[in-house]
């Protein structure tokens, strides 16, 4: 149900939502779909998850009203694959926004995650946990051509000139914790994936970055 209430003199909004055979790949799947009509005017494409420094979200800081919005859902269908149910909690106010306590039941496993944005001081600050049995990261990215025989001119285009794209983080400030159990990107496969990492001042600094590879352990 509705709730809306006064909060010491502030407007507050509750409600339990319940959904049913929802679709959260709808997004990425959207994007794609972007990334596909200007394929002829771009040279490289975007990550799925990329916020800019021109992001401009006023409406978030003038969000006087509380919004807090307990979320069910009886299944789904996240990072291309079908689950059993789901659960997180949406809240906003006064430059706060955040997606909390989200747990993604599929059959045999579970993924909990936390998204938090806060935008009230000065620069921007993202905030995001992870921790999943496995992990695809090729759903981030737009979709792959067809494979390729390998030869000298696709061994010389497989990597980007450009590693890694860290422009994203100019501007914003936080923390991401990550724990993956088998994180799959291309056709490679690592294990046991921890990445404990905070951004300040345009500086990435890993507090702890650990994984297993080839019967080998990298920290």
């Amino acid at each position: 149900g509705l709730v809306a209430y006064f909060e010491n003199k502030s407007p507050r909004l509750e409600a339990d939502v319940q959904l049913k055979d929802i679709n959260f790949d709808y997004f990425r799947d959207a994007w794609r779909q972007q990334e596909k009509q200007q394929a002829a005017q771009q040279t490289q494409h975007d990550f799925f998850l990329k916020f800019d420094k021109t992001m401009n979200f006023d409406w978030l800081k003038k969000l006087h009203t509380s919004v807090d919005l307990k979320v069910n859902v009886d299944g789904f269908t996240f990072l291309e694959r079908k689950g059993d149910n789901a659960s997180f909690r949406i809240f906003a106010k006064d430059g706060k926004f955040g997606i909390y306590d989200m747990r993604f039941n599929y059959p045999g496993e579970t993924m909990e995650a936390s998204f938090t944005l806060d935008v009230k001081g000065d620069q921007p600050s993202v905030n995001m946990t992870v921790n999943t049995d496995a992990l695809d990261a090729n759903y981030f990215s737009v979709a792959p051509p067809p494979p390729a025989r390998p030869g000298p001119t696709d061994l010389a285009h497989m990597w980007s000139t450009s590693l890694l794209d860290l422009s994203w983080m100019q501007g914003f400030g936080g923390t991401f914790d990550i724990s993956v159990g088998k994180l799959h990107f291309g056709n490679q496969t690592i294990d046991n994936l921890k990445l404990l990492t905070k951004i300040s001042n345009n500086v990435v600094t890993f507090q702890n970055f650990s994984f297993s590879y080839w019967q080998g352990r990298c920290s």
